[in-house]
This record gives C-alpha cells, sequence and structure tokens, in this order.
C-alpha cells in the first residue's frame, strides 16, 4: 500500500532520570535523543524515537542526528511510495547509523500499519511471516538501581511492590576485580526479593575472562538466571567458555553490535541473546535476527536503551510479535521494564507524542507548499495574484520567487550546503518568507528560535545543536546577536526587516567571530550593511580582550 508523507518534524528531547545509573560504561544521568513525526496525506501520524546510546551499541547523538537530517527531506517531495520503497529512498544516509534508521523505519510501519488497521505488533508479525496473532501482552523484567547494598533493597522492594518477579542488576560499575561490592550489592538483592524471585546480572564487558570466572564463581550460591556480557564484545571465546564451563548461564548482548550475530551464532558463543531493535537498525532487522534465532535454537530476550515511551512501545511491539515461548512453555520476561529510572517521559499530546521540553531543535518540513507553489507558478494567470500580503503591502508570485532565488544564490554564494543547521531569531515578516523558501529549495536545515525565550535559553540550544549559521534581524540587539553566535560556534548573518521589495533581500553579515579566517571565507553581503560589519569588528575586539564569553 503507497503512502505520501506531506509533513516531516524532527525534535530534539532530554529525559533525565531519577537518579544516575552507573554501568561499566560510565554512568547514565539522562537521555537525549529525536522524536521523528511523519504525516500521511490522510492526515495520519507515525512516530519514532531515536535516543542513542554509543558505548552500548550505535552511533552518537550528533551523527544520529545528521542522518535524520538528510534522510527526512527526501520523504517530503510529493511522491506516493510504499514502505519498502521509502526506506530503499532513505537507506544511504544511515550507513553506521541504526538508531537513526530505527526510528524513521518505525514512524513508516505505525503509518502502514494504520492504513491497513492493524496494530504495530500484528502489523511486524504479518511481515515477519508467522501465523497467528502477536502475544496480548509483554512480561518484563525490573532495572534495579542502587550503589550501595541498601539502595539496591530499595529499589527492589519497590519494584517488587509493583508486581515483577524478574530483577536485573548492573555490575562492574567501579571496576572492582574482587567483586565484594557487587557480591554485597547482589546479596541484598537476593535478601530483598526472597527465594522466588529471579535475578539477572549486566556486567557491560566489566571484565576479563579470568576475572569473569572467579567473579561467577563467587556469585554462583545466590541463584542467577544469567549475566549479560560479561567479558569485552570481541572476545567470543571467553563469552563461549563461560557460558559451557561457568556456573552461569550467559547471554550475548554488545557481542551483537555490526555483524556479531553471525559471528555469535557460528562459534556458539551464548545460549541467549539481549536484542536491542534499535542497536540493530529497527523492525526489519529485528525481524531477521529473530528467525536465524529460532533456527539456531538461541533463546531471545528484547531490551531497549533506556528510551523513552516512544521508543519503549515500539520495542515491546517487536517482542510481542516475535518473541517464542521458552523451551519449558512459559513466556520470555523481556528487558523492557525501564520506564521507572526517568523522572520525564515523552507525553501524550494530541495525535501522538510531543517532547517535555522546548530545549534543543525542532526541524518542520511541509510538501504542501511546495506543490501550491509550484502549481501557482506553472499557472500563468495566478503569476500576478497575491502570494504574500504584510500590512499594506501585497507580493505577487512572481516578485515572490524572484527574491527566492537571490535568497537562495546569496545563500549559495555565502557557502550554505545542503544539510546545514541554520538558526533563525527573527520575528515573521516578507524576508523571513523568502529565507525559509530559500533554505528549503538548498534543502538547508531550519533551526527557528524562540523570540520569548530568554538569552540562556537561547544559548543552551544553540551551543547543544551548533548550528553552522545564526540569522538574526537588524532590530535585534548587536551585543546579544554576537554573545549568541559565539555560544553556537557559528557565523553570524543579519537579515533584512525594512518595508517594500527591500524587505525581500536577504542581508548577509560577516562571520561571527567563532570562526577563523582560515576555516570560513567571509561570505559577500548582497546589501551593505556598515552596521553588521561594525558589530563583527566589535565582538572580534572583545575576543582578543577577553570580554566577551558564552552564555
Amino acid at each position: 500500500m503507497r503512502m505520501r508523507i506531506v509533513r516531516a518534524e524532527l525534535r530534539a528531547f532530554v529525559l533525565p532520570l531519577v537518579a544516575p545509573l552507573a554501568t561499566a560504561h560510565g554512568p547514565i544521568a539522562e537521555r537525549a535523543g529525536w522524536l521523528v513525526t511523519l504525516e500521511d496525506e490522510d492526515g495520519r501520524i507515525g512516530q519514532g524515537e531515536a535516543t542513542p546510546l554509543p558505548d552500548f551499541g550505535g552511533e552518537d547523538l550528533a551523527a544520529c542526528r545528521a542522518a535524520l537530517r538528510a534522510a527526512l527531506p527526501t520523504l517530503v517531495d510529493g511522491a506516493a511510495r510504499t514502505l519498502d520503497e521509502a526506506l530503499e529512498q532513505i537507506e544511504p544516509s544511515f550507513a553506521a547509523r541504526p538508531v537513526a534508521r530505527a526510528a524513521l523505519e518505525s514512524a513508516l510501519a505505525a503509518l502502514a500499519a494504520q492504513r491497513e488497521g492493524m496494530t504495530l505488533a500484528a502489523w511486524i508479525r504479518r511481515r515477519a511471516g508467522l501465523p497467528g496473532s502477536p502475544a496480548s501482552d509483554v512480561r518484563v523484567q525490573a532495572l534495579v538501581a542502587g550503589a550501595t547494598p541498601d539502595e539496591v533493597t530499595a529499589s527492589a522492594r519497590r519494584a517488587l511492590g509493583q508486581g515483577f518477579t524478574v530483577f536485573k542488576l548492573k555490575l562492574g560499575a567501579d571496576r572492582d576485580v574482587d567483586a565484594d561490592r557487587d557480591l554485597a550489592r547482589v546479596a541484598a538483592l537476593r535478601a530483598a526479593i526472597g527465594p522466588g524471585g529471579r535475578i539477572r546480572l549486566d556486567a557491560n564487558e566489566a571484565w576479563t575472562r579470568a576475572e569473569a570466572e572467579r567473579v561467577l564463581a563467587r556469585l554462583a550460591p545466590f541463584a542467577i538466571e544469567f549475566v549479560e556480557q560479561p567479558v569485552v564484545r570481541t572476545d567470543l571465546d571467553g563469552l563461549a567458555a563461560l557460558d559451557r564451563a561457568g556456573p552461569i548461564a550467559v547471554a550475548a548482548d554488545e557481542a551483537l553490535i555490526g555483524d556479531g550475530l553471525a559471528a555469535c551464532l557460528a562459534r556458539r558463543a551464548a545460549r541467549i541473546i539481549v536484542v536491542k531493535p534499535a542497536v540493530l537498525g529497527g523492525i526489519g532487522p529485528a525481524i531477521a535476527l529473530a528467525a536465524r534465532a529460532r533456527a539456531a535454537g538461541v533463546r531471545i530476550v528484547y531490551s531497549n536503551l533506556i528510551e523513552g515511551r516512544v521508543g519503549r512501545e515500539t520495542a515491546t511491539a517487536i517482542a510481542a510479535a516475535l518473541a517464542l515461548p521458552n523451551a519449558d512453555g512459559t513466556a520470555e520476561v523481556h528487558g523492557l521494564g525501564t520506564a521507572a529510572l526517568l523522572a520525564r517521559d515523552l507525553e501524550p499530546a494530541g495525535e501522538g507524542w510531543a517532547a517535555p521540553t522546548s530545549e534543543g531543535e525542532r526541524l518542520e518540513l511541509d510538501a504542501g507548499w511546495l506543490a501550491r507553489f509550484a502549481c501557482a507558478h506553472r499557472d500563468g494567470a495566478a503569476r500576478d495574484a497575491a502570494a504574500l500580503v504584510c500590512e499594506d503591502h501585497a507580493y505577487p508570485y512572481t516578485a515572490l520567487m524572484a527574491a527566492v532565488r537571490a535568497a537562495d544564490g546569496a545563500l549559495g554564494a555565502a557557502g550554505f550546503e545542503a544539510g546545514d543547521l541554520v538558526a533563525v531569531l527573527a520575528p515573521p515578516s516578507p524576508a523571513g518568507v523568502v529565507l525559509i523558501h530559500a533554505m528549503l529549495e538548498r534543502r538547508v536545515v531550519l533551526l527557528p528560535l524562540n523570540l520569548r525565550l530568554t538569552e540562556v535559553e537561547l544559548a543552551r540550544a544553540l551551543a547543544t545543536t551548533r548550528p553552522t549559521a545564526l540569522v538574526v534581524t537588524e532590530a535585534l540587539d548587536r551585543d546579544l546577536a554576537a554573545r549568541l553566535a559565539r555560544a553556537g560556534g557559528c557565523r553570524l548573518f543579519a537579515l533584512g526587516s525594512g518595508a517594500g521589495d527591500a524587505a525581500l533581500q536577504v542581508v548577509l553579515a560577516p562571520r561571527s567571530p567563532g570562526q577563523s579566517s582560515e576555516s570560513t571565507p567571509t561570505p559577500t553581503p548582497t546589501h551593505p550593511s556598515p552596521r553588521w560589519a561594525r558589530l563583527d569588528d566589535r565582538a572580534r575586539h572583545s575576543r582578543r580582550s577577553g570580554r566577551l564569553s558564552s552564555c
């Protein structure tokens, strides 16, 4: 079934944890990511979440954003595609970017499932070629937090009170080879949940093979179900030896990254694998992995990257669609019970989910204006019709299109390229309309900044997103503009804001003090602006004197 994507949105979010989670890869205090929203021609909404965690597999946040920014414009071009055609169209953007790919595939799959009147889990199961219906519910484990035995006890009792029967605890955070502290934490967990509770441990590659042998031997009396990734991901022989001869079963996790699954299956490195769909690249790769694991008789536990609600719901749908009963006929318990770790989550807002914070980047692409603009251009009778009315001045399509072409040329002369992130801080105006159209024509990614934000909030947004350039109106305070450009480490441009036709010209100021003359050529303004030349000189002088600093 074909679908036409008419709008795409990419929004940044930050989800703080209730308390930092200690792991062998370092503490995790917050989860930052990107919420992808797609809308089809019938108004349906599909969403996906990209919340990367590089040390646990996948790309970092900047690489994830770059891949999504490159892929989204190719979908919003007015063409109707099947899901597979859409995936083929965007695939070049996702080399070694599995988390970004997973988010966009999830959004597309959510739309496809809605169009066919199916739940996402049912749609995934059918796509995998499996008979019957997905599981009606998914059992999940609790991730117990706590650096001390007392903290572990308190966390475990909270989870026990919520009805959990399977508990996972991270080990190896302090690299204590003797493991005395971890042993005390495991003992506290067993005492808190009693003999009937099931314990799973996760070392996140903390130990060498010899260290793992000693630690696991000491942990055996606590009746551990299995331990995830006790050795580094590349030591498949060590993983296999521990799994076969050790007192505790071993599960492969980080070892599956990239092409690790094939190697793990070939060497029979572990009887259990922990699968994070976002690390694999999404629904399609998860379906392929599940088929191979089933054929090899390997047990799968589905997990996630401590994601927000959108990511967890996708991972849960995959588990419901693909999971099989264990050898004893019981339902598997998956590693998807991480919601309690978050102090704030993605919240429902109308159709779909919204980020809980306005910090960071928000990109919106709309195919509708392209279609309307093109139709008016082709229709000679409409060329002189008013396309834009501002106060008492009307701009016909011909004048607007000419201004867009001129602005596009100015952007090109200034060195703007497709995929560049450009921040704009300016009130609505004819010049702003022209600039936005020119940026979209050049496939520049637009980051609109809210004039109602404080200077500190604006500086934080720029420092977080690191845009290529900042465009402001000439009415903005010159010192504020310089400070913001410095905070973002970007070039500074001024946008003309006068009345009449002159307002349709983009006025380019010299680069900001954050750019060196060797790295960035000075753009040539399309209209002289001595005021902004003086601003740039003043900012560079202030930098030399040490007075100009980021907020």
